[in-house]
């Protein structure tokens, strides 16, 4: 109706110029405004009808693509959203944030191509299409002739400038990827401000930009090229179209073949049609980018699952005897094996732990457990029924799982306790809060079980999160309870809290717990001991103490510290101390002397205990906790993680002794308690027992040719 009242318009000149200017004929002369009333009337109300019916067409359907694809991205696998130990390396990390921004890229950027795609889909696209087949029509209609000059054009107008649509899609796909790592680059410098000003990386950032920047500049200007060259296709042939219409129509005229209206409302139809025509020129960009979006969304939507149910998986019926891993193998990238040939038996009602150094493969056992990848050979069984026999979702119902890092979302705290059972009793929340004591602080807060946690629970202590996710396991009530290193990152009071709580969780049901700290596993009937994706022993915790082999140096590596109650002192052991390249020559007498000239100092995570080229004044003993080693290049100014340490690995003696600048920055990366030896200390110490002196000096000599060799193999690997 609304095309139809448009093309109206030219008509009624037509009529209007023939029937009352030059016939003056009284009566057409208010017949055509009535008419023009009526049918602008009629168009108006279609237009607001069309309005309405568009906007919930167009809203409705966005909903259900947004939920789509919201859906899909639940059953995406992990190994999709992390590669390689995401969990474990720093690139790791960073390629997982990448792939986050991915999919938030099709929620924001990607549905916003399509939003704005049919939005303007009638407006630009239907309303402009059937204005340039009715004025076309009319055309012909009135005048063969001039009409067909119009057909002859107007496809030309279409097509021509599609020749250039491939080449200017392109250039803006390439527009977009290159601002996507402008932003990308942005966003790396923002988040990491403080190790770009702790390592004066600076200039390196601002290197690195203005060459994404350049980059992103030639991008836009190719892609404004390449659309202003279609443009002005588009504009010749809409001249074309308009003053061929006019000159072949006035030349009618002049031979009297064409009368004066007529002259005039083709004029005003090759007008109507060339801005229909531009209508659609304009909106063929709008269209090719949300098409291109759609195929970005479809191809997420088609990403074929890693880990899918069988059509004819069963339900997992509950557990019996005991859950088996037969010669297990598995690679997250297919190339560096993660796990090898593991074999274990867990039976029933067991309290087991898999233990070993970061990096060797714990957490991958329990990803493996809980299905979140599927192994590259052998199985795992659970009272015979292999895990991909049956379905994930009752698989999990099976679980509950503690993790180091536990996520919260910001919705009221009896909610984030009810994710363990989202149909539990206010009565049950309650009591799973009380047995983990958060129900007094909860209790304490104005709004109580309602209070929201904010992003990321920034309201609430490391302890009291991980309260929180045991909260959640209590309630959820699991035959199998999975606790990943779920102490390691509390401080020494909180850990011996929150693993009284986890031990009276642990009584009634099968626990598998995943940590490289062995105090806090010492009880489990059963200990296997992970390197390197192996295990190389298993027994209990004494059995493996008097086999003297990888469990037992370990468990010596972490002994040998006390802690206070309020765990804010640490006393470390004069025969731990033997342990150490720069006290080993000691005796214990001596070391007993030795241990009050240590302090402790508490780091919270995040926080840098020593920076590169600072003085080396200290000595530091890793108590508890996990730091990461990293180190600039001074010829490539590139930052690069050299180590992970922790509960009872020692850096900065060789620093210490020779009194060189700091080699490294050690960063924390959970709370980390250290007992350090500083320079006054040191010089007493030297002071009191003379003979160390000669053997600090043999050490250091020989720990700096160890490491001028480390450095020299890196070059050459370099080159």
């Amino acid at each position: 109706m609304e095309a139809g009242f448009i093309a109206l318009i030219p008509l009624s000149i037509r009529f209007f110029a023939d029937r009352v200017v030059i016939s003056r004929d009284p009566q057409s002369l208010y017949l055509v405004p009535g008419v023009l009333a009526f049918g602008g009337g009629l168009a108006i109300f279609a237009g607001v009808v069309r309005d309405f019916l568009a906007a919930r067409i167009q809203s409705r359907s966005l909903s259900r693509l947004r939920q789509n694809i919201f859906e899909r991205f639940q059953r995406l696998s992990l190994s999709f959203q992390a590669k390689a130990g995401a969990s474990q390396s720093g690139s790791g990390v960073h390629d997982a944030q990448s792939r986050a921004s991915e999919l938030l890229d099709h929620f924001s950027s990607d549905l916003a191509w399509i939003e704005n795609a049919a939005g303007l889909a009638i407006p630009w696209g239907v309303l402009p299409a059937l204005q340039a087949v009715l004025c076309t029509g009319l055309m012909l209609w009135l005048n063969w002739k001039a009409g067909l000059a119009a057909c002859l054009l107007w496809p030309w107008i279409i097509l021509a400038p599609q020749t250039g649509v491939a080449r200017a899609s392109r250039a803006a796909e390439d527009c977009k990827e290159d601002e996507k790592r402008v932003l990308g680059a942005i966003k790396e410098n923002l988040t990491a401000q403080a190790m770009i000003r702790a390592f004066s990386l600076e200039q390196m950032g601002l290197t690195g930009f203005r060459r994404r920047n350049d980059v992103l500049s030639r991008s836009m200007m190719r892609a404004g090229l390449l659309s202003s060259f279609m443009e002005r296709v588009t504009g010749a042939g809409i001249l074309s179209i308009q003053a061929a219409v006019l000159a072949f129509s006035a030349w009618l005229a002049f031979d009297k073949e064409m009368s004066i209206g007529t002259l005039a409302a083709l004029q005003m139809l090759a007008v109507t049609l060339s801005n229909a025509l531009l209508y659609i020129i304009e909106y063929l960009p709008a269209a090719s980018a949300a098409r291109a979006a759609w195929r970005r969304i479809e191809a997420r939507l088609n990403t074929p699952q890693a880990v899918a149910d069988r059509s004819e998986a069963r339900f997992l019926p509950p557990m019996q005897t005991e859950i088996i891993f037969s010669h297990v193998d598995f690679s997250y990238d297919g190339e560096h094996p993660g796990l090898k040939d593991i074999k274990a038996r867990i039976p029933r009602g067991a309290y087991v732990a898999f233990v070993g150094p970061s990096g060797a493969g714990k957490t991958t056992l329990l990803n493996l457990l809980m299905r979140f990848y599927d192994p590259g050979a052998g199985f795992i069984a659970i009272d015979g029924h292999d895990l991909k026999s049956v379905t994930q979702a009752s698989l999990r119902s099976r679980m509950g799982v503690v993790l180091q890092e536990n996520s919260i979302f910001n919705i009221p705290l009896r909610e984030n306790i009810r994710v363990g059972r989202p149909d539990a009793s206010e009565e049950a929340v309650v009591n799973a809060a009380k047995a983990v004591g958060l129900h007094a602080t909860i209790a304490a807060l104005p709004e109580g079980y309602g209070t929201l946690p904010g992003d990321l629970g920034l309201r609430f202590s490391n302890a009291q999160l991980q309260r929180l996710a045991i909260a959640r396991a209590i309630l959820r009530d699991p035959e199998i309870l999975l606790l990943d290193e779920a102490t390691s990152a509390l401080d020494p009071a909180d850990e011996l809290e929150v693993n009284h709580t986890l031990r009276r969780l642990a009584r009634t049901r099968t626990v598998i717990s995943a940590t490289h700290r062995l105090s806090t596993v010492a009880d489990a009937d059963h200990i296997f001991v992970l390197d390197n994706g192996e295990i190389v022993e298993q027994g209990s915790h004494y059995e493996l103490l008097a086999a003297e082999g990888a469990y037992a140096k370990l468990w010596r590596k972490q002994a040998g510290f006390t802690f206070s109650e309020d765990g804010r002192h640490v006393d470390v052991d004069a025969r731990r101390l033997m342990g150490f390249p720069i006290l080993g020559r000691l005796d214990e007498e001596k070391l007993v002397e030795l241990a009050p000239f240590f302090a402790t100092e508490t780091f919270e995570a995040g926080r840098e205990i020593v920076r590169q080229n600072d003085p080396g004044d200290k000595f530091y003993i890793i108590a508890r906790g996990k730091v990461e080693v990293w180190r600039k290049e001074e010829q490539s100014g590139l930052t690069k993680s050299l180590a992970v340490l922790q509960d009872g690995d020692f850096f900065g003696e060789i620093t210490l002794i020779t009194g060189f600048p700091r080699t490294a920055t050690v960063r924390a990366k959970t709370v980390c308690t250290c007992v350090s030896l500083g320079r006054g200390q040191f010089n007493r110490m030297m002071e009191r027992f003379p003979e160390l002196r000669r053997h600090l000096s043999e050490v250091a000599v020989q720990r700096l040719r160890e490491s001028s060799k480390a450095v020299a193999a890196s070059a050459l690997a370099g080159l």
